[in-house]
């Protein structure tokens, strides 16, 4: 019975995950047709710079390090807000 309660709040999990997905891709969606072609080129030129490893994902890794090369010195706390904040951790896929 344990192991079924289990499935069951794993199943709602994977159902909750799966909406919010949705959910993000319609916001995403509704951004971008408001934006000109030019405006997503620049968009996904800037993100590539940070994407260092190209698996479309910015890491805290990779977000100090191109933090660093640009003059910025970004402490820890600074980049756990902005890697783990709702508002700005979305899946973007390019």
């Amino acid at each position: 019975m344990a192991l079924a309660k289990k499935s069951q709040e794993d199943a709602g999990t994977a159902e909750e995950r799966e909406l919010k997905k949705m959910e993000r891709q319609d916001k995403l969606d509704k951004i971008k047709s408001s934006l000109t072609p030019e405006q997503i080129r620049t968009y996904r030129q800037h993100f590539e710079l940070f994407d260092l490893n190209g698996d479309g994902v910015i890491s805290a890794r990779e977000l100090r390090k191109v933090s660093r090369q640009m003059g910025y010195r970004l402490d820890d706390s600074q980049i756990e807000v902005i890697t783990t904040s709702p508002l700005l951790r979305q899946d973007i896929i390019y």
